[in-house]
């Protein structure tokens, strides 16, 4: 006899157990896939598929229960979620240590006596359809997984080809950095083209200034580098790559290299550089010496002998020269002789005077003023075998500003200045 709350006493139809027998086949049944025996808990307690089995691994788990595990059900990894009362599903997931369908446990071979198969697939009803392989793992699936010796070597060779690849490229990069410092070492310094004197190239670390001796242009800076094995200077318009063969088969310092045309570079010629000779120093007392007797003979009007001291090749300009309204370039001794002539008999620049202020190398700087203009220089002095001193002006850049405006420009940034200082004055009061 058994009965509910509020019913009285009920008679078990045709006699038996007062549960119908459900206590005793599930006590089979978790004796047979060795799980915890514990009675069914009836409706209130743990309704199948609402709350769980008390006492036991939830299947599938049911709205509002604990989650359930996956084990060897057909839940694949992690613990599934539970769904909405019977839903009909079916679940898939790789299991280490379990066999197809409901065979086996996590720690062995299947209630049968059949070997599980330990890279199998895992088949069976997935609550609500719920794929347990999306939550993760069970930390006993888990653990079981890292004692796995394949699992162990597999990471162990991940590990490895990651570490191998990492240090061949650090030493492939390392071998690289080492060929670009010894080959750009060999081509370290000042170069002239061979096709033209007048164009300099001064390599400095990885830069290439490109200038022209003769005249104004801007100074080019490109760059070398190594590219598929190849020193390569990038000059943007154009790029070639070095003659490496050449360059190794002299020595450590060579006197010539070439540069041949780039493959797919715009046209144009192979360019072969020749080592500048050392840039002789000039003698700081011997400029100081000659730029004295210049400003005698300027001032006594002796304008020839102020061309004189120019060489018969030169380059000489005036505020940029005539492109940048200026004048110049002068490129003859008879042409500096009457530019010098015209400054001081028609532009009024008398009583001269200069101020030798920097002397490096071969060049000499200095200031200047007269009666109507100021000025700077900024010149460079070659060996001259036949000259009075031994040595004459090649290139010379001059400026000159008349005084009205160079007085007025004084003024203006005197006003500027002190217009600075009062306002720094007020904000400090």
């Amino acid at each position: 006899m058994s009965g509910y709350p509020g019913f009285g006493p009920m008679a078990v139809p045709g006699g038996g157990a007062a549960d119908g027998g459900l206590n005793a086949a599930y006590a089979v049944w978790a004796a047979a896939y060795g799980q915890p025996t514990a009675a069914y808990g009836g409706m209130p307690g743990a309704a199948y598929g609402q709350q769980g089995f008390a006492g036991q691994c939830a299947y599938g788990g049911g709205k509002g229960s604990d989650q359930g595990y996956g084990y060897a059900y057909g839940y694949g990894k992690g613990a599934a979620k539970g769904g909405r009362g019977f839903g009909k599903g079916k679940g898939k997931g790789k299991g280490r240590f379990g066999g197809k369908g409901f065979g086996g446990t996590p720690a062995g071979p299947r209630a049968d006596g059949e070997e599980a198969n330990i890279d199998g697939e895992k088949e069976g009803a997935a609550e609500g359809g719920a794929v347990a392989e999306e939550d993760g793992e069970t930390g006993a699936q888990q653990g079981g997984r890292e004692r796995d010796p394949r699992w162990q070597i597999e990471m162990a060779q991940r590990k490895a080809k990651t570490r191998d690849r990492s240090a061949i490229s650090q030493a492939q990069r390392c071998a690289q950095l080492r060929f670009e410092k010894d080959v750009l070492d060999r081509v370290q310094g000042k170069w002239v083209d061979a096709s033209d004197e007048s164009i300099t190239y001064t390599v400095e670390g990885s830069l290439c200034s490109v200038a022209a001796e003769e005249g104004e242009a801007r100074v080019f800076r490109n760059r070398l580098s190594v590219y598929n094995g190849e020193l390569c200077w990038d000059a943007r318009r154009f790029w070639h790559y070095l003659d490496l063969a050449k360059l190794y088969a002299a020595a450590d310092k060579p006197e010539s290299v070439e540069w041949n045309p780039g493959e797919g570079t715009p046209p144009t010629k192979q360019i072969i550089w020749n080592r500048a000779p050392p840039e002789p120093e000039v003698p700081a007392d011997l400029v100081r010496k000659g730029m004295a007797a210049f400003q005698e003979k300027y001032n006594a009007n002796d304008m020839e002998f102020c061309g004189s001291c120019y060489t018969d090749s030169c380059y000489v300009t005036v505020n940029g020269g005539k492109k940048a309204g200026g004048f110049g370039p002068f490129t003859t001794p008879e042409e500096v002789t009457t530019f010098l002539t015209s400054l001081r008999n028609d532009m009024g620049a008398t009583e001269i005077d200069f101020m030798v202020t920097e002397v490096t190398g071969s060049r000499h700087k200095d200031t200047w003023t007269s009666s109507t203009f100021t000025g700077a220089c900024d010149a460079f002095w070659v060996e001259v075998e036949d000259a009075p001193l031994g040595w004459k002006i090649k290139r010379d850049k001059i400026t000159a500003t008349p005084k009205q405006q160079a007085a007025a420009d004084g003024e203006e940034a005197a006003q500027a200045a002190s217009t600075a200082e009062a306002v720094a004055e007020a904000a400090v009061a």
